[in-house]
Protein backbone atom coordinates (compact mmCIF):
# COMPACT_ATOMS: atom_id res chain seq x y z
CA UNK A 1 0.00 0.00 0.00
CA UNK A 2 1.36 3.43 -0.62
CA UNK A 3 -0.12 6.61 0.77
CA UNK A 4 0.20 9.92 0.31
CA UNK A 5 0.58 12.52 2.44
CA UNK A 6 -1.82 16.10 1.91
CA UNK A 7 -3.27 19.23 3.54
CA UNK A 8 -6.64 20.67 3.81
CA UNK A 9 -6.79 24.34 2.52
CA UNK A 10 -9.38 24.90 5.11
CA UNK A 11 -7.19 26.50 7.85
CA UNK A 12 -5.92 29.04 5.29
CA UNK A 13 -9.42 30.30 3.89
CA UNK A 14 -9.45 34.14 4.56
CA UNK A 15 -6.16 34.10 6.47
CA UNK A 16 -2.98 33.16 3.36
CA UNK A 17 -2.77 32.42 0.09
CA UNK A 18 -2.53 29.64 -1.87
CA UNK A 19 0.75 30.57 -2.55
CA UNK A 20 1.92 30.55 0.68
CA UNK A 21 0.29 27.13 1.32
CA UNK A 22 2.09 25.52 -1.58
CA UNK A 23 5.45 27.29 -0.14
CA UNK A 24 5.03 25.71 3.01
CA UNK A 25 4.42 22.47 2.49
CA UNK A 26 6.64 22.04 -0.32
CA UNK A 27 9.38 22.68 2.17
CA UNK A 28 7.96 19.74 4.58
CA UNK A 29 7.99 17.36 1.36
CA UNK A 30 4.04 17.60 1.20
CA UNK A 31 3.14 17.34 -2.01
CA UNK A 32 -1.18 17.49 -2.17
CA UNK A 33 -4.25 19.53 -1.23
CA UNK A 34 -7.51 18.90 -0.89
CA UNK A 35 -8.69 22.38 -1.97
CA UNK A 36 -11.77 23.55 0.52
CA UNK A 37 -14.58 25.09 -0.56
CA UNK A 38 -14.13 29.10 0.27
CA UNK A 39 -16.11 32.23 -1.76
CA UNK A 40 -13.85 32.43 -4.88
CA UNK A 41 -15.21 28.89 -5.39
CA UNK A 42 -18.62 30.17 -6.28
CA UNK A 43 -17.65 33.07 -7.61
CA UNK A 44 -13.81 33.76 -9.26
CA UNK A 45 -13.51 33.11 -13.02
CA UNK A 46 -11.95 29.69 -14.04
CA UNK A 47 -8.78 32.14 -14.97
CA UNK A 48 -8.27 32.04 -11.16
CA UNK A 49 -8.48 28.28 -10.79
CA UNK A 50 -6.18 27.65 -14.02
CA UNK A 51 -4.32 30.04 -11.92
CA UNK A 52 -4.46 28.03 -8.52
CA UNK A 53 -2.99 24.71 -10.38
CA UNK A 54 -0.12 26.86 -12.51
CA UNK A 55 1.28 27.60 -8.93
CA UNK A 56 0.83 24.06 -7.29
CA UNK A 57 2.24 22.55 -10.20
CA UNK A 58 5.17 24.77 -10.36
CA UNK A 59 5.94 23.66 -6.94
CA UNK A 60 5.66 19.93 -7.54
CA UNK A 61 2.29 20.22 -5.42
CA UNK A 62 -0.83 18.48 -6.77
CA UNK A 63 -4.46 19.88 -5.69
CA UNK A 64 -5.62 16.24 -6.15
CA UNK A 65 -9.69 17.33 -4.75
CA UNK A 66 -11.93 19.71 -3.86
CA UNK A 67 -14.04 19.66 -0.70
CA UNK A 68 -16.67 21.54 0.66
CA UNK A 69 -15.79 23.19 3.86
CA UNK A 70 -19.63 24.49 4.89
CA UNK A 71 -21.99 22.31 4.28
CA UNK A 72 -23.16 24.61 1.38
CA UNK A 73 -24.56 21.54 -0.52
CA UNK A 74 -27.11 20.75 2.43
CA UNK A 75 -30.20 21.48 0.57
CA UNK A 76 -31.26 18.10 -0.58
CA UNK A 77 -33.44 17.42 2.66
CA UNK A 78 -34.90 21.16 2.95
CA UNK A 79 -38.31 20.69 1.18
CA UNK A 80 -38.02 23.61 -0.91
CA UNK A 81 -37.42 23.61 -4.84
CA UNK A 82 -35.45 26.90 -4.86
CA UNK A 83 -32.36 24.90 -2.01
CA UNK A 84 -32.71 21.86 -3.77
CA UNK A 85 -31.66 23.85 -6.81
CA UNK A 86 -29.15 25.48 -5.43
CA UNK A 87 -27.36 22.30 -3.85
CA UNK A 88 -27.92 20.79 -7.35
CA UNK A 89 -26.22 24.03 -9.17
CA UNK A 90 -23.52 23.89 -6.02
CA UNK A 91 -22.13 20.29 -6.92
CA UNK A 92 -22.31 20.98 -10.29
CA UNK A 93 -19.53 23.93 -9.63
CA UNK A 94 -17.78 22.07 -7.36
CA UNK A 95 -16.98 19.48 -10.22
CA UNK A 96 -16.44 22.37 -12.83
CA UNK A 97 -13.84 23.56 -10.25
CA UNK A 98 -11.92 20.16 -9.38
CA UNK A 99 -11.55 19.76 -13.49
CA UNK A 100 -10.11 23.06 -13.74
CA UNK A 101 -7.42 22.87 -10.70
CA UNK A 102 -6.95 18.95 -12.07
CA UNK A 103 -8.57 17.48 -8.89
CA UNK A 104 -9.53 13.31 -9.36
CA UNK A 105 -12.46 14.24 -6.85
CA UNK A 106 -15.01 16.53 -5.67
CA UNK A 107 -17.16 16.03 -2.36
CA UNK A 108 -19.00 17.25 0.24
CA UNK A 109 -21.63 15.56 2.44
CA UNK A 110 -25.00 14.47 0.93
CA UNK A 111 -27.48 16.51 2.67
CA UNK A 112 -28.82 18.57 5.90
CA UNK A 113 -31.81 17.79 7.60
CA UNK A 114 -33.00 20.49 9.87
CA UNK A 115 -33.69 20.16 13.53
CA UNK A 116 -37.23 20.87 12.99
CA UNK A 117 -37.78 18.84 9.59
CA UNK A 118 -37.03 15.21 10.79
CA UNK A 119 -39.80 14.77 8.21
CA UNK A 120 -37.59 15.35 5.37
CA UNK A 121 -35.08 12.82 5.66
CA UNK A 122 -36.53 10.37 3.61
CA UNK A 123 -37.52 12.50 1.13
CA UNK A 124 -33.69 13.60 0.94
CA UNK A 125 -32.30 10.36 0.40
CA UNK A 126 -34.79 9.81 -2.62
CA UNK A 127 -33.69 13.37 -3.73
CA UNK A 128 -29.55 12.31 -3.50
CA UNK A 129 -30.14 9.27 -5.24
CA UNK A 130 -31.76 10.75 -7.91
CA UNK A 131 -29.60 13.92 -8.76
CA UNK A 132 -26.14 11.85 -7.74
CA UNK A 133 -26.68 9.55 -10.36
CA UNK A 134 -26.63 12.33 -13.27
CA UNK A 135 -23.75 14.14 -10.90
CA UNK A 136 -21.52 10.88 -11.12
CA UNK A 137 -22.11 11.30 -15.46
CA UNK A 138 -20.87 14.47 -15.52
CA UNK A 139 -18.09 13.98 -13.24
CA UNK A 140 -16.64 11.91 -16.04
CA UNK A 141 -17.00 14.14 -18.53
CA UNK A 142 -15.45 17.20 -16.90
CA UNK A 143 -12.16 14.36 -16.42
CA UNK A 144 -12.61 13.54 -12.73
CA UNK A 145 -12.13 9.72 -11.43
CA UNK A 146 -15.05 9.86 -8.47
CA UNK A 147 -17.23 12.13 -6.30
CA UNK A 148 -16.52 11.43 -2.47
CA UNK A 149 -19.18 11.86 0.37
CA UNK A 150 -18.09 12.47 3.69
CA UNK A 151 -19.89 10.42 6.66
CA UNK A 152 -20.57 13.36 8.75
CA UNK A 153 -20.88 13.34 13.00
CA UNK A 154 -24.37 14.55 13.43
CA UNK A 155 -27.49 12.48 13.12
CA UNK A 156 -28.87 15.28 11.00
CA UNK A 157 -26.23 15.31 8.23
CA UNK A 158 -26.48 12.11 6.26
CA UNK A 159 -24.73 9.86 5.76
CA UNK A 160 -23.80 9.65 9.49
CA UNK A 161 -24.10 5.80 10.62
CA UNK A 162 -22.42 2.94 9.75
CA UNK A 163 -26.19 1.73 8.34
CA UNK A 164 -26.35 4.67 6.42
CA UNK A 165 -22.67 4.28 4.76
CA UNK A 166 -23.79 0.86 3.89
CA UNK A 167 -26.94 1.83 2.54
CA UNK A 168 -25.48 4.77 0.11
CA UNK A 169 -22.88 2.55 -1.03
CA UNK A 170 -25.09 -0.13 -1.71
CA UNK A 171 -27.22 2.56 -3.76
CA UNK A 172 -24.88 3.80 -6.01
CA UNK A 173 -22.44 1.09 -6.47
CA UNK A 174 -24.82 -1.48 -8.80
CA UNK A 175 -25.60 1.90 -11.21
CA UNK A 176 -22.04 2.82 -11.51
CA UNK A 177 -21.12 -0.55 -12.32
CA UNK A 178 -23.68 -0.60 -15.19
CA UNK A 179 -22.47 2.36 -16.35
CA UNK A 180 -18.65 1.85 -16.11
CA UNK A 181 -17.88 4.05 -19.60
CA UNK A 182 -20.20 7.13 -18.61
CA UNK A 183 -20.17 7.40 -14.68
CA UNK A 184 -17.46 7.89 -12.11
CA UNK A 185 -17.93 6.04 -8.52
CA UNK A 186 -19.24 7.19 -5.70
CA UNK A 187 -16.52 7.00 -2.82
CA UNK A 188 -16.21 8.20 0.70
CA UNK A 189 -14.10 10.31 2.59
CA UNK A 190 -13.30 9.66 6.28
CA UNK A 191 -12.62 12.17 8.49
CA UNK A 192 -11.16 11.17 12.02
CA UNK A 193 -12.87 13.33 13.95
CA UNK A 194 -16.41 11.89 12.83
CA UNK A 195 -18.61 9.55 14.82
CA UNK A 196 -21.72 9.73 16.82
CA UNK A 197 -21.86 9.93 20.72
CA UNK A 198 -25.37 10.04 22.70
CA UNK A 199 -26.90 12.49 25.18
CA UNK A 200 -24.46 11.03 27.89
CA UNK A 201 -21.44 11.64 25.22
CA UNK A 202 -21.11 8.15 25.24
CA UNK A 203 -19.27 7.10 22.14
CA UNK A 204 -21.64 5.26 19.64
CA UNK A 205 -19.88 5.05 16.48
CA UNK A 206 -16.61 6.08 16.12
CA UNK A 207 -14.91 7.25 12.92
CA UNK A 208 -14.10 3.68 12.31
CA UNK A 209 -16.81 1.67 13.02
CA UNK A 210 -18.52 3.79 10.14
CA UNK A 211 -16.90 1.57 7.89
CA UNK A 212 -17.19 -1.83 9.74
CA UNK A 213 -19.76 -4.02 7.85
Amino acid sequence: MRLHLGVKSDPIENRYTFEWLFDLIRGLDVHFVQMGSAYPTFSADDQYFLRLRAAAEKRDVRISSVFTTHRELGGFASGDPVLEKGARRGWERLIHVASLVGADSAGSNAFIVMRDQPHLRESGIRLFSEQGRSLLGMARRAGLKALAIEPMSSVWEYPSTPEEVAALMADFAPFHAANLETTVPLLLCADISHGIADQERRVVNDNWSLFEQ
